[in-house]
């Protein structure tokens, strides 16, 4: 991640973005909240002056079968999903390196950000998911929005 995250407290940062959404940013996910998310297809927004691209996306955590809320920023550039310190607390991940969580109805080995300073507090989406989702983002810059798609493997063979 090239830009720094606003001086602002990280984690207000992603509650703040969280209620836009309508959600609560690291609790528990009900089931009717899960339902209101497909694992087909997510809806982010385009956020600050920055210009971040920020979507809330369920996880669960296949140890324990807890769904949490988290909000993550979508960076291409970067080559790896990382959680931070708080939210690899709240995933009961603090003791591994790793994570497997499911999102989008996807497993994905998420590390969390202690090898890296820079990004203790920041939660990414980066491309291991995105190509493991074969991953496919519509994105409108004058409605501040983008669209992720989760591609079948029907739907990426038509397109080759």
């Amino acid at each position: 991640m090239d830009i720094p995250l606003p001086s602002q407290d990280v984690k207000d940062y992603f509650v703040t973005v969280a209620k836009r959404f309508g959600v609560e940013y690291l609790e528990s996910v009900s089931e009717a909240t899960m339902k209101k998310f497909s694992d087909q297809q997510a809806q982010g927004a385009i956020w600050d002056h920055m210009q971040r691209f920020v979507i809330p996306l369920p996880v669960t955590v296949t140890d324990s079968q807890k769904s949490i809320m988290m909000i993550f920023i979508v960076d291409i550039g970067s080559p790896s999903t990382i959680l931070s310190e708080e939210a690899a607390f709240v995933c009961e991940a603090t003791e591994k390196s790793v994570a497997e969580l499911v999102i989008m109805g996807e497993k994905i080995l998420v590390r969390h950000s202690v090898e890296d300073e820079k990004f203790k507090n920041v939660n990414i989406l980066g491309t291991d998911f995105l190509e493991q989702i074969k991953a496919e983002m519509f994105i409108s810059f004058p409605d501040k929005r983008f669209t992720l798609t989760k591609m079948t493997e029907m739907e990426t063979k038509e397109i080759s």
